[in-house]
């Protein structure tokens, strides 16, 4: 019963370090390295196209086989993230697209954008690691809680469409995150504060 687990702590995974590859990419305005982004993130949907099949395998399992129904609710709550992680993949991609737009047209994006990248990267590697370690990610919803605080309030003049877009899609992925920790969709996006 871990196959289904393991395929969302690896989508986590890519995730996360397209992340990183984003904030790296952001920082060094290479144009190369943006492109290289957007092809990595473009590539998640077979991740998670093999996830979708693996919790649908597990939930068939888990229903005809009496010797794992035991394992019901274990497979049932990897099955709830999805919807969650399809949402944060598809959040990640337009993100990554952005990063490549922001680098052919040389806007300059603030570091506090890319560090706002990093660290939406950095809650993202730890809900992995929960995951992998046959926990689902509740003890990463603080964590989560407070980077969504900081972005609420980034201060930051003149802003680009392409730094914009980009901490729009930090603060979607942390909601997306949210929901992987339990929390509803409507509980999710209320707890990212609006904007100062």
């Amino acid at each position: 019963m871990q196959k289904p687990r393991i395929r969302a702590a690896q989508v986590l995974f890519e995730t996360a370090e397209t992340l990183y590859a984003a904030r790296s990419a952001l920082r060094s305005g290479d144009q190369e390295a943006a492109d290289e982004v957007l092809m990595r993130a473009r590539g998640s949907e077979a991740q998670l196209r093999a996830l979708s099949e693996a919790s649908s395998e597990g939930i068939a399992l888990v229903r005809y086989s009496p010797l794992l129904r035991q394992h019901r609710q274990h497979v049932q709550d990897v099955a709830d993230l999805v919807a969650p992680l399809d949402r944060l993949v598809r959040n990640s991609r337009v993100l990554a697209r952005r990063v490549s737009v922001a680098a052919w047209r040389e806007d300059e994006v603030p570091s506090e954008v890319a560090g706002l990248v990093g660290a939406t990267a950095e809650v993202t590697e730890f809900c992995a690691n929960e995951l992998f370690a046959r926990r689902l990610p509740t003890r990463a919803r603080d964590r989560i809680k407070q980077v969504g605080a900081e972005s609420s309030h980034l201060h930051l003049s003149d802003l680009t469409l392409s730094s914009a877009v980009i901490i729009a899609q930090c603060r979607s992925m942390l909601a997306d995150l949210l929901e992987l920790t339990g929390m509803s969709y409507a509980d999710a996006r209320a707890a990212i504060p609006d904007m100062d």
